[in-house]
């Protein structure tokens, strides 16, 4: 939260204010259900336009994010009708 000012380490308020920002958010993020959370999960794709969204080497990735969504739900996630897809 401080920066190097020629010799002297003297603290940047806006870095503070940034900081404390998240911490109250992150504290008011643990008070709320999950149900009420929002996540969000991005899958790698390259090349761009190659149909290689979500693709790993030798990983299962439609699998895995199925997998990830049903736990989320079971925790009490709301995860819509992403589940709905078979």
């Amino acid at each position: 939260i401080g920066g190097l000012l020629g010799d002297r380490i003297e603290l940047l308020p806006g870095r503070l204010e940034r900081l404390s920002g998240r911490i109250k958010a992150w504290t008011r993020l643990k008070t709320l259900k999950p149900a009420a959370r929002k996540i969000a999960i991005v899958l790698y794709g390259f090349p761009p336009g190659q149909g290689s969204a979500g693709t790993a080497a030798l990983l299962n990735v439609p699998q895995s994010l199925r997998s990830l969504l049903v736990a989320l739900e079971k925790a009490g996630y709301n995860v819509g009708d992403a589940l709905d897809l078979d």
